[in-house]
């Protein structure tokens, strides 16, 4: 029997993995985690638990859709409110911290770096990754309206998303720069292999919408979209619910930063939600009715009259 690829089950366990992590990360934030060091004060114990279920839940999502030998249709385009809402928020909050950083850059002058806020510190990276933050987001406003309306804004400009490429890269680029390096290797490693998982999401979302090779980058995507969307919630919903509750931390990156990781991450939650539910896997009954026997048996028996053998031709 052949297997077939679960989106909904790689889902699910992506879903559960970001639960407990977040959990066992957030309790590490308010009771194991000393803020002006930046080191755990239980030895790491509980950061290296969340790293654990991270790890595990990662490769048992990868696992599912791996280990199965299935292929995924390309998915259909066409109206699509949810998804257009996803993109106008996402769209919306890259505009506004491109310009915010940009700001924030330019108008510092010549002002001691420690002066600065810490948006105003990430010198050219930080006015490449604005300069991103923009394109994406007015890619991301246009695309918002096409799903609105039902076009297909791929139609003619496959290669739409490679804005979004450019502004995973300009993130990497920065995080390694920038906030690489910190003491936490918790922090170092949500940061780092969250800005790597999202490149790779957004690479393969490109290919998926230009219909290069569709099926097979969608399942790619699916492994890279849910592994970036648990790292980059995991890390950047924590730190802001913990400044919420009382803890003066928000990471080592700004919080305008994390905002537009995370606006990301849920778009491509939603674009994967959205191509689970429209996206036809080969597992139908049409399909079903064209797959030949395999089975390697010559005589088979009648369904209709029990007892009775035919031959299978």
């Amino acid at each position: 029997m052949r297997k077939y690829i679960n989106l909904g089950l790689a889902l699910k366990v992506g879903c559960v993995g970001f639960v407990v992590a977040g959990v066992l990360r957030l309790i590490y934030l308010l009771y194991a985690f000393d803020p002006e060091t930046c080191f755990a004060t239980d030895g790491g114990v509980l950061a290296g638990c969340c790293l654990a279920a991270v790890i595990l839940s990662v490769a048992a999502e990868a696992a599912v859709c791996v280990l199965s030998t299935g292929s995924l249709d390309p998915a259909p385009v066409g109206k699509n409110p949810l998804l257009g809402v996803a993109a106008l928020v996402s769209g919306g909050v890259l505009a506004g911290v491109g310009v915010h950083i940009l700001r924030m850059t330019l108008g510092a002058g010549d002002a001691p770096s420690y002066l600065l806020p810490p948006a105003a510190q990430l010198g050219v990276p930080g006015l490449v990754f604005a300069g991103c933050c923009g394109l994406f987001g007015l890619v991301q406003l246009f695309c918002a309206v096409c799903f609105f309306t039902g076009r297909d804004p791929f139609a003619r400009l496959r290669l739409l998303y490679l804005a979004g490429v450019a502004w995973g890269l300009s993130y990497l680029v920065m995080v390694y720069v920038h906030f690489g390096h910190a003491p936490s290797f918790s922090e170092n490693f949500f940061s780092v292999l969250g800005g790597v998982a999202l490149l790779l999401a957004l690479f393969y979302l490109t290919r998926v919408t230009a219909r290069a090779e569709a099926a097979w980058a969608a399942l790619r995507l699916f492994i890279a979209g849910i592994a970036g969307v648990v790292l980059v919630l995991i890390h950047s919903l924590a730190n802001f619910t913990a400044r919420v509750v009382g803890v003066h931390y928000t990471g080592e990156m700004p919080v305008s930063v994390q905002l537009a990781t995370v606006v990301v991450a849920l778009f491509l939650l939603t674009y994967l939600s959205c191509y689970k539910r429209q996206a036809t896997p080969y597992r139908t009954p049409e399909h079903q009715e064209k797959e030949p026997d395999r089975s390697g048996r010559r005589f088979r028996r009648d369904p209709g009259q029990p007892g009775k053998r035919f031959r299978a031709d």
